[in-house]
Formats: C-alpha cells, sequence, structure tokens
C-alpha cells in the first residue's frame, strides 16, 4: 500500500474527499507518526549499520534512529559477544581495561550505546543489525519518511494497515466534538491496538528473533592481563 493508497482510503473512511478539512499535509504527518510508531513498537524494519572505530576508541554511541541491536559483528568476521563489565575480569584478566588488539567483546551501556573489549589496535568496522524506525530524509537513515505517492512503508506488507488506523485515531480524535465522532475514535484507536498486538507477533517469527544481544561467557578466562 503506497502513501496515495492510503490518502484515499482515510478519505473515504473519513466521508471527506476535500483537501479543506483534511489535508494531504495533515495525512502524511500522522502516517509517518505512525511509520514510526509501528516501527519502534514492532521492531519489524531491520538493516546493518556500520560503524567504523579508530585505533583506541572503546565507546559507541549508535544514531537516534537505532531502537535495538539484534547482532553484532566485524565487518566480515565472527559475531561480537555479550558480556557484563562484572565478568569481564575472570574472562579476559586484569588487564582487561588497558588491553587492546582485536575486538571480542560488546558491552552495553545503555540502548544503543556499547563499550568495546579490548580497544581496538586499528581502525575498525564494526556491523550492527538493528531495529531502526523511519526519520525525515536528509541523515543517515537509510529508511526515510514517507512523502510522495507513489512511497510505500519499508516493511513487510501486512504492517502497513496500521499506518491508516493510526491515522484515523488522530483524525477522529481531533475532531470528536460529537458522539459520532467519539465513536469512531474508540473504534480506530481499538483497531490501532488490536493491529499491533497482532503484528509483534508477526515480528517474534522474522530472522534475528528477540532485540538483545545473548550474554555468552567462556567457562574459564580465555587469556590474562598486566
Amino acid at each position: 500500500m503506497n502513501l496515495l493508497q492510503m490518502n484515499q482510503w482515510i478519505r473515504r473512511q473519513a466521508r471527506e474527499t476535500s483537501t479543506v478539512t483534511i489535508t494531504d499535509a495533515e495525512i502524511v504527518l500522522y502516517l509517518n507518526e505512525a511509520y514510526e510508531d509501528v516501527a519502534a513498537r514492532t521492531a519489524c524494519i531491520r538493516r546493518d549499520i556500520e560503524t567504523v572505530l579508530g585505533a583506541g576508541t572503546e565507546e559507541i554511541e549508535l544514531p537516534s534512529y537505532v531502537t535495538g541491536v539484534i547482532r553484532a559483528n566485524i565487518k566480515n568476521d565472527n559475531p561480537l559477544l555479550s558480556a557484563r563489565v562484572a565478568d569481564l575480569e575472570s574472562i579476559l584478566g586484569v588487564g582487561w581495561r588497558t588491553d587492546s588488539g582485536t575486538i571480542q567483546y560488546l558491552v552495553s551501556l545503555g540502548p544503543t550505546t556499547f563499550r568495546v573489549v579490548p580497544k581496538p589496535a586499528g581502525t575498525t568496522i564494526l556491523e550492527f543489525f538493528s531495529a531502526i524506525i523511519p526519520s525525515a530524509a536528509g541523515g543517515s537513515n537509510p529508511v526515510t519518511h514517507l512523502a510522495v505517492n507513489a512511497d510505500e512503508p519499508k516493511m513487510p506488507g501486512a504492517y502497513h494497515v496500521a499506518l491508516p488506523y493510526f491515522a484515523m485515531r488522530e483524525i477522529s480524535t481531533r475532531d470528536a466534538t460529537t458522539p459520532e465522532m467519539q465513536r469512531r475514535s474508540a473504534e480506530y484507536a481499538g483497531l490501532y491496538s488490536a493491529s499491533l498486538e497482532a503484528l509483534k507477533q508477526s515480528t517474534a517469527t522474522l530472522e534475528g528473533g528477540v532485540i538483545t544481544l545473548p550474554i555468552m561467557r567462556p567457562a574459564a578466562p580465555t587469556g590474562g592481563g598486566g
């Protein structure tokens, strides 16, 4: 379903064919708010995000459009393992804070902030397979807002219907001055909530599974430290 088709569906549901009461700009605004909300709640848009680390750089802040990381690896190499700071000494030895070499571990400092261990000895490219939300064009986000009639949401087709439900909820809520509009506002709010719950279940079957880095610890220390 592209932007034009969603616009037309919304106007039929709202029984409004002119652009006086409901402008095209308003519809696009509501649809893009929905686009972001559905992506954030279901993690259905997933892309590889590359980050270049210079030698000695140990902290990474991923872009604001990243909502979670599914897996991470050195580019064209094996996946990184996740570890907690409390465990690193037993894994790597007492010198892990100052050691440098090939990155093996990723320590989560926040939803999109990480520390790499050991610090890279040279320039290193990391790939983060991440859940993202769309944003306005002009930045580094590979998925941008809907803008022209032919644009389609970059998510599976089954997710598209939730966007006009969200838009109709917002339009009905904005104009909820009569019992009829109040009823319609509640109806579309229910449809949107129900579609989100169904879509969350669908997302669980997508490649990558749960949006979290698994904690993997060797049975014994893998190296010493100074």
